[in-house]
């Protein structure tokens, strides 16, 4: 058994590997404490986008009028999921929302109709990082493309921002690295704003960096779980900046740990 097996993680994602590397008290909260964080309104934008996106590549008959109420609708069960919706004013999210759309919509039309997967639209993929010599030593990464297209082929991920990238951040590097290698395929990102669309496409020079950069926080991490087997000994453990954004709107790192050793206390007491 493997330092990850043994603290129940079978798998990663590009997410969990980016969270590692920029708040290691975070990914501890969620993926060994299993204690989720609140998530913004521009999560929530994304999301209904992509929804309304969707529907227009797969049904093109579908108006812009009703991809526009539909992504609107899934912006708002969003946001109701996390105790919103009554009191905050969404003009200015349902505005960009619009916006995005229309210009996705436009955007998205040369690529054609997408290669439809079962369930939703997303593809998931798949690969193995290796950061040691045994058989065991690998651990599985996982994602889910927003839009591949099978005959070009290629891979297209949607970003809603407010200000666009002229070049990859790490992070989406990463994630971009973990497509192409799994699907042995091109990758594009395709940023959204409400004003206008910047795309960009991975290099095979830059895959094979963030593909390193990831292989490397998948060694370390697996370095840090070796510390204990105990997942809140690890948590009080790790590295923690509560200027980070990550901690926005969100209990404290001491507040959840203490939450959690406290349930993990009931629970011994009750055996």
């Amino acid at each position: 058994m493997n330092n990850f097996e043994k603290l129940l993680i079978d798998h990663l994602s590009a997410s969990s590997i980016n969270r590692f590397m920029a708040d290691q008290s975070g990914w501890c909260v969620n993926y060994l404490l299993n204690q989720k964080f609140k998530v913004g309104y521009a999560a929530f934008v994304g999301k209904a986008v992509e929804t309304g996106l969707a529907q227009k590549l797969f049904y093109p008959k579908t108006s812009l009028n009703e991809c526009t109420a539909m992504a609107v609708r899934q912006f708002d069960a969003e946001v109701k999921s996390q105790g919103g919706l009554m009191v905050d004013d969404l003009g200015e999210h349902y505005e960009k929302i619009k916006a995005m759309i229309s210009l996705a919509i436009e955007h998205f039309k040369q690529f054609g109709e997408p290669t439809r997967s079962m369930g939703n639209h997303q593809h998931k993929v798949k690969m193995d990082f290796r950061f040691g010599k045994k058989p065991n030593d690998k651990i599985e990464t996982i994602g889910y493309l927003d839009f591949f297209y099978e005959d070009k082929p290629l891979i297209i991920d949607l970003k809603t921002t407010m200000r666009a990238p002229s070049k990859w951040s790490q992070g989406h590097g990463i994630q971009a690295a973990i497509y192409s290698f799994a699907m042995n395929c091109p990758v594009k990102f395709v940023y959204v704003t409400p004003k206008k669309i910047v795309e960009l496409t991975l290099e095979e020079e830059d895959k094979k960096e963030f593909l390193g950069i990831a292989k490397s926080a998948v060694i370390r991490m697996n370095h840090f779980l070796s510390l204990s087997d105990d997942p809140i000994k690890l948590a009080r453990s790790a590295g923690h900046d509560p200027s980070s954004f990550y901690w926005k709107d969100n209990p404290t790192f001491e507040q959840i740990l203490t939450k959690v050793e406290k349930v993990e206390k009931e629970k011994s007491h009750a055996a």
